[in-house]
């Protein structure tokens, strides 16, 4: 793909492209990379790049949630689309896996990203105490 292509892609596809380029590169060069997939995201919001917004968003918390949990600090709870939260949960995993963040990470990913959707499990038909565990439809939310 040439570099006019590549740019265009990535562009359109953001979290596609993300994911694919994240999934390709060793553990060991991650955050790295995120960090500079973070700071490129941000240069555009900036200077108001046209970029599909959802994916900009989405890609740019992650990468800041990956900097913050290897720097040992915290971040704010927010809002991913659902989509998203498989492939970066699996990079999480890989992540801690490989002892680039620490073990309580996939912890840190839940509270950041999925409180949203704990507090308001009735709207998915979740079950508070178990978030992947359906509830009957008929059941009323406590």
């Amino acid at each position: 793909m040439n570099a006019c292509r590549l740019q265009f892609y990535m562009k359109t596809n953001l979290f596609e492209a993300f994911v694919k380029m994240i999934e390709s590169l060793p553990a060991n060069g991650i955050l790295l990379v995120a960090d500079l997939q973070g700071r490129m995201i941000e240069d555009d919001l900036s200077q108001r790049r046209i970029l599909p917004m959802q994916e900009a968003v989405s890609v740019l918390d992650f990468c800041r949630f990956l900097q913050a949990v290897a720097r040992g600090s915290g971040i704010f709870p927010t809002v991913l689309p659902m989509q998203h939260l498989a492939s970066y949960r699996k990079t999480v995993k890989r992540l801690m896996a490989a002892g680039e963040l620490p073990l309580n990470a996939g912890e840190q990913f839940d509270m950041t990203f999925l409180s949203i959707y704990t507090k308001n499990h009735w709207l998915l038909g979740l079950n508070n105490e178990d978030v992947a565990r359906p509830v009957e439809r008929t059941q009323i939310a406590a």
